[in-house]
């Protein structure tokens, strides 16, 4: 293994939720785009964003087949632990009450990661292997009206 760390799991969730820079961060392993709930003022103050993307729709959002209007931000720094995501897309939706965290990091952001819940202690092992990068990517790209996610 080439490193790995823990994150803290809030106790207070049921799920998996971790917190950054105050923020409450829910692993969501069923997710294919990150998400956040975070306002424009504060992901330009806290994150340097920029929207590069309007009016988009995406769905399955909660599980369901529904959809959800909103824009694509560029980060220009997010950190997980020792993980980077530079320029990292993330959804910000326009009904900021669809999800109740700060932020959702999706499976994608975590590909071919080992990832290891202990729920009883109350902490999150992540291991990176021999292979991985602790910089990742993640782009968000509208081809014809349908987000796609692009990552390493």
């Amino acid at each position: 293994m080439k490193d790995e760390f823990v994150l803290n799991l809030n106790k207070k969730w049921e799920r998996p939720v971790v917190r950054e820079k105050e923020l409450n961060v829910l692993i969501d392993t069923g997710a294919l785009i990150p998400m956040t709930t975070l306002s424009e003022n504060i992901l330009v103050e806290l994150y340097n964003a920029k929207k590069v993307l309007d009016n988009v729709t995406i769905s399955g959002i909660g599980g369901n087949d529904g959809e959800c209007k909103g824009k694509v931000y560029v980060l220009e720094l997010f950190k997980l632990g020792i993980l980077s995501y530079p320029n990292l897309h993330i959804f910000v939706p326009d009904n900021r009450h669809i999800i109740e965290f700060d932020f959702l990091v999706s499976a994608t952001m975590l590909n071919n990661l080992i990832i290891q819940f202990d729920f009883k202690n109350g902490n999150m092992l992540v291991r990176v292997p021999d292979d991985e990068q602790l910089v990742k990517n993640l782009v968000l790209e509208d081809r014809n009206g349908k987000i796609t996610v692009l990552y390493n």
